[in-house]
């Protein structure tokens, strides 16, 4: 929107360019780059910053101001040419990084992966973008070819993503383990409570499976531990474990801590609490913590202490603290029996 606005401004009634407030608005843009992290609201008021900056620029700066002649040189002018490229690569090439391991990338990878992006950037540049535009010697050369090579496009996409739906997310692309561990994996979200359900009362038998048996065991956690128990629940049937399912949607499984972003009184701070206090009264075997723990603990911004230090007490139980598919092997030996 301050995009289309600074555009009729300078079709309607362009001002006079003034270096001051072009100078200003370039310092906005570099303030926002050094002075923001993954801590800073956005978007929000902060946005405003960067934002008006560039409105800035594009009013009041040319060739004849300070900061035109800034960006003017050949350095600011190749990164603008394939600055859309880039933009367009860095996306999918951080996002993969990120979901390749459950762990955060390093950030010297994300510098050589955001090199990458600009190498990738230059290329999509010259051998797409520009032969796009000459028209007359391109490959495309009337707009009949330009909506046929569209067309063609999305249809691929398109086949591409019903064969995913259809095959149920294309399941071969998952090694072996992994593919057997979620095959029988359907779960539902009757014991993954949320903010709307209020707090739980232990024991729920609903939550309680391959009851009866003489090991038993606490899968503690959020959406991802949910989501996991089938599974697990499966895999330790043969050793005779009972399986008690106490998880809670966006809710980090640590007593002491809560995620800083939730606005008012937190009900997992409550559930957390409760959760503690029944595993240590319930007598479980064991204990296996899941969590999207990267999204917890990413920023140290994100969480805030709750009146005490985080801690874990489960000092006579064994522990398996994971997040996303666990080896089946770390859930220990309970009572001389390996559950994996």
């Amino acid at each position: 929107m301050i995009g289309s606005i600074a555009a009729c401004i300078m079709v309607k009634c362009p001002p006079a360019p003034k270096d001051g407030i072009a100078a200003l608005g370039f310092l906005m843009i570099v303030f926002a780059i050094f002075a923001y992290n993954d801590a800073t609201p956005f978007p929000s008021f902060y946005t405003l910053v960067p934002v008006l900056g560039t409105a800035f620029i594009l009013v009041f700066a040319d060739k004849n101001t300070m900061t035109g002649r800034l960006l003017s040189l050949p350095f600011f002018v190749g990164i603008g040419l394939i600055s859309y490229s880039a933009y367009l690569w860095h996306q999918p090439i951080f996002a993969f990084a990120r979901i390749y391991n459950i762990t955060p990338p390093p950030q010297m990878l994300m510098l050589a992966l955001a090199l990458l992006s600009i190498v990738l950037a230059y290329l999509s540049w010259s051998f797409v973008e520009q032969p796009f535009r000459r028209t007359k010697t391109g490959p495309l050369k009337s707009r009949k070819s330009v909506f046929l090579a569209s067309g063609i496009g999305m249809a691929l996409f398109l086949a591409f993503g019903v064969y995913g739906d259809k095959s149920d997310g294309i399941p071969n692309r998952l090694p072996a383990n992994v593919a057997s561990f979620y095959a029988t994996n359907e779960w539902d979200k009757s014991c993954l409570y949320q903010r709307r359900d209020g707090q739980p009362d232990w024991p729920n038998e609903r939550c309680i499976f391959n009851k009866g048996e003489p090991l038993k065991i606490a899968i503690w956690g959020d959406s991802i531990a949910a989501s996991l128990t089938p599974s697990i629940t499966r895999i330790v049937q043969e050793n005779s474990v009972e399986v008690h399912q106490l998880t809670y949607g966006s809710c980090m499984p640590v007593k002491g801590l809560h995620r800083a972003a939730v606005e008012g009184q937190d009900p997992c701070i409550e559930f957390v609490k409760r959760a503690h206090s029944y595993i240590q009264k319930a007598g479980f075997d064991a204990v296996v913590i899941v969590a999207n723990w990267p999204t917890y603990l990413e920023s140290p911004s994100s969480m805030e202490p709750v009146g005490i230090s985080p801690k874990a007490e489960f000092t006579d139980k064994d522990l398996c603290i994971t997040s996303g598919f666990p080896r089946v092997g770390r859930f220990g030996k309970l009572a001389g029996k390996s559950l994996g």
